[in-house]
């Protein structure tokens, strides 16, 4: 059996092939991206066209898409879903069945992390379970994940304790969001996988433990 997870979004889309067959292996993955020069419906006519690529080619028996989740405004949700409903219109001309929605909290407790884990976080355990960095990067990154987590901490009692406001205290927790980005950066350079990928390859996850 093929399983295909699909994490839309409006700028770069993480696509992955499962083929489980008692065990659970990585068949393919890639990124769907526009081109910057392109407009929103530009980019909505490639991402279609290349999902119908990607499910001739790739012949799942099921497909996964993430829910659109409300994070940064209504705006952007509307846009997102536009995207998402152009990959639901391919998964059920492909399929002719509905393909499944997992929103983040879901697929990321099936695979055993927290729902507020990190972008990196993600990979990191993604990578862990297929195999794809060695045991000496992993345990250094969850090192450095540990060391970013006690600094979060500290800075937000420092700032507690000097009465720091809202906006004083967003910046200097934004040091702490590059850090993350560029270990999500590090990762994505050692084995391929970055943050989009992992995400797919979690939904692809949660819909064959859902089969």
């Amino acid at each position: 059996m093929k399983v295909m997870g699909l994490d839309v979004s409006t700028q770069s889309t993480g696509w992955c092939v499962l083929n489980i067959d008692g065990s659970v292996k990585i068949e393919a993955y890639g990124l769907i991206r526009g081109d910057k020069s392109m407009s929103v419906i530009q980019r909505l006519y490639l991402l279609g066209n290349e999902l119908k690529k990607l499910f001739e080619t790739y012949c799942p028996d099921e497909i996964g898409i993430e829910e659109a989740v409300f994070i940064r405004g209504p705006k952007i949700l509307k846009t997102l879903s536009r995207f998402a409903g152009v990959a639901i219109f391919q998964a059920y001309s492909y399929q002719k069945k509905e393909p499944r929605f997992f929103g983040p909290p879901e697929w990321k407790k099936n695979l055993g992390i927290s729902g507020s884990s990190v972008k990196a976080e993600i990979q990191v355990e993604i990578c862990s379970r297929f195999g794809l960095l060695t045991q000496q990067q992993i345990d250094v990154y969850k090192n450095l994940f540990e060391q970013i987590k006690q600094n979060i901490t500290t800075t937000k009692q420092d700032a507690k304790q000097k009465s720091t406001g809202k906006k004083d205290l967003a910046k200097l927790l934004k040091q702490f969001e590059k850090q993350y980005e560029k270990i999500s950066t590090d990762i994505y350079s050692d084995c391929g996988i970055n943050n989009d990928i992992a995400d797919s390859i979690g939904i692809a996850l949660a819909v064959a433990s859902s089969i």
